[in-house]
């Protein structure tokens, strides 16, 4: 195992640079190793003690570079690659520390700049490649970033970062075979890559070939090889008093500009704080605007993406947090290895997965009564499941255009559309969509979220699946105004599965705009249903494909009841919106006590409806 070898290379390192202690060589040797294991401070010591040996080392300025970016100082980052770079403007690996300094901070244009300067300088520079992959992908352009990401893994076959990020590109195409294989490599080269495990996961959710059953094995599987590997807290010393103020911990990487913070945030403005102190621990480098007024509400606001599990452990107990809440599950950046070492007494997962950690140190499961119908789907979760009014709340957007005339109107013949990731679309969806445009002369389907370099494959799958392209319009993926603009071209949203939409759905919602969902046997595959019903929608949900097209054409069929729909949609939006965040807050409170009163009376967790 990689990491093992930079573990049993730093004690000897250590006394390599006791016994040659004027050997600039060694230092640098000695920093890398230390930086491999996450000692970002001590080799940050290490690469200085080489530099002032040797100030002209380009390459040591640039491993100096690259573990200031991994230690969460960006600044310091572009000041060392930028000294590196001075010293030797053609060294590749300058470049890419200087484009690691600017991507950890958001600058993706300069970041893609500092990596294609090194492609230039060295096209086989495989951090470069691997790097510019991974901007590429961000930026939606997936099949771009394939393209260099390929080049990557055949250059260095077993290159964690080159697999990963890979596999990520492809996940986010519908490439569901060829992202798990790429993530298996990464886990055939590091078991303990349990980052890498999530993704694959998250890549077995979209899977229409996966059965419920099948995919809560793989989940436990994970969690038992997670869990053998933790060391959970011997005990807690949290004072077990059931009334007093409790502090509540929520670990994500997503308290930016990103869906789960707009879910997260009217349930924190409104959650009463005489009962419950906020303490956000922020997975992310570098936040935003939004970063900003999320840590306003908060009590305690930690960034924390530097840490390692085991200091981010230490750091919750320090905290003395009582429930802590995972707002990431199997999705980027979570801390799962943490969760498994039970660093506070009770421990909850809500809102940015729709599926179970597989994790038993996790006691609960924040659900509502449609997502989850009780007693339903409990065997596909280790957590016991917790009720909530409703999954989550998505308040108002900032920027919200008035309801448009539904287009049939206008046009004559009904469109249908879709805005979910592409990954989202299974073939089996694509043949459901096929069928019902065949029984709807003249209709039209909108996909919208489509990048240019997406748009070959996905015309191909139309073919295959037996849809015409020329009845099919593919927008391309635009800024959220303008997205939200895009619902005046659509009648009525066809929602996706095996899983289904959920902030997508809520964006229709409030543009007036309803979506046909098919309610199945999994979270993932419910969570449309429940916005559906509480929108007061419940005619659009059906239970088998059958249903799905019976109703679908049904509205179809009745264009002037869907078009009467539209602006009755937004005032029920708008009304549940002035009740639902106090009614979230306060029964998540009563959630969160009835968890905590059991605990503090030493009963085991259970299902709390």
């Amino acid at each position: 195992m990689l990491m093992g070898r930079f573990l049993d290379a730093v004690p000897v390192l250590e006394r390599a640079s006791a016994l040659r202690k004027s050997d600039p060589v060694v230092w640098d040797n000695y920093g890398a190793a230390l930086q491999n294991t996450g000692q970002w401070g001590l080799a940050a010591r290490a690469f200085r003690r080489s530099l002032k040996l040797d100030p002209r080392a380009a390459g040591v300025w640039c491993n100096a570079a690259t573990n200031a970016v991994q230690d969460g100082q960006p600044e310091e980052g572009l000041r060392l690659a930028a000294r590196a770079l001075s010293l030797d403007p053609r060294q590749p690996l300058a470049h890419v520390a200087l484009g690691s300094a600017h991507h950890s901070v958001g600058h993706t244009e300069e970041a893609e700049a500092a990596y294609r300067a090194a492609l230039a300088i060295d096209p086989a520079c495989v951090p470069a490649l691997t790097n510019l992959g991974r901007v590429l992908q961000e930026r939606g352009d997936n099949r771009a970033a394939c393209a260099v990401l390929e080049k990557a893994v055949a250059l260095s076959p077993g290159s964690v970062e080159g697999n990963a990020n890979l596999a990520l590109a492809l996940s986010m195409m519908g490439e569901l075979e060829h992202s798990a294989a790429a993530y298996q490599r990464v886990l055939d080269s590091r078991p303990d890559a349990f980052f890498a495990w999530s993704g694959l996961l998250y890549c077995h959710a979209h899977d229409e070939a996966r059965s419920p059953e099948v995919l809560f094995s793989a989940h436990r599987a994970f969690g038992e090889a997670l869990e053998a590997r933790s060391v959970a807290a011997p005990h807690h010393k949290n004072v077990r008093d059931p009334g007093r103020r409790l502090r509540i911990g929520f670990v994500s990487a997503d308290l930016c500009d990103h869906p789960v913070a707009r879910l997260i945030e009217p349930v924190w403005r409104t959650l009463d704080r005489d009962a419950f102190a906020i303490h956000a621990y922020f997975n992310r480098r570098g936040g935003d605007a939004v970063s900003a007024r999320l840590r306003g509400y908060c009590d305690v606001w930690r960034e924390v993406a530097g840490m390692s599990d085991d200091a981010l452990c230490a750091c919750v107990r320090a905290d003395a947090v009582d429930i802590l809440v995972d707002l990431s599950g199997h999705t980027a950046g979570n801390r799962l290895p943490v969760f498994a070492a039970r660093p506070a007494p009770v421990q909850v997962a809500w809102i940015g997965y729709p599926g179970t950690t597989g994790l038993r140190a996790v006691d609960y499961r924040l659900v509502d009564p449609v997502a989850a119908p009780p007693g339903r789907l409990d065997a596909g979760f280790t957590e016991h499941l917790a009720y909530l009014p409703a999954m989550s709340v998505l308040e108002r957007p900032n920027v919200l255009p008035p309801v448009a005339s539904a287009p049939l109107l206008a046009r004559g013949y009904v469109t249908f559309g879709s805005f979910n990731r592409l990954n989202k679309i299974g073939d089996g969806c694509l043949h459901l969509w096929a069928r019902l445009l065949d029984g709807v002369p003249g209709a039209r389907l909108l996909v919208g979220g489509v990048f240019g370099g997406d748009a070959e494959r996905f015309e191909a799958r139309l073919v295959a699946c037996g849809l015409d392209p020329a009845r099919v319009e593919l927008l391309p993926r635009v800024p959220l105004a303008a997205y939200l603009e895009q619902h005046a071209g659509v009648d009525m949203l066809l929602d996706t599965f095996p899983f289904s939409s959920g902030t997508t759905a809520n964006y229709g919602l409030w543009m007036g705009v309803p979506t046909v969902t098919l309610a199945g046997n999994s979270l993932q595959q419910r969570q449309c249903a429940s916005r559906m019903h509480r929108a007061g929608l419940a005619d659009f949900v059906a239970e088998t494909e059958a249903d799905y097209l019976r109703v679908a054409l049904r509205w179809a069929g009745d264009g002037a009841a869907l078009a009467v729909l539209r602006p009755v949609i937004r005032a029920r939006m708008e009304a549940d919106m002035a009740v639902l965040p106090m009614e979230m807050s306060a029964a998540l409170g009563v959630r969160l006590r009835q968890m905590w009163t059991r605990w503090c009376a030493g009963e085991p967790p259970a299902v709390l409806n």
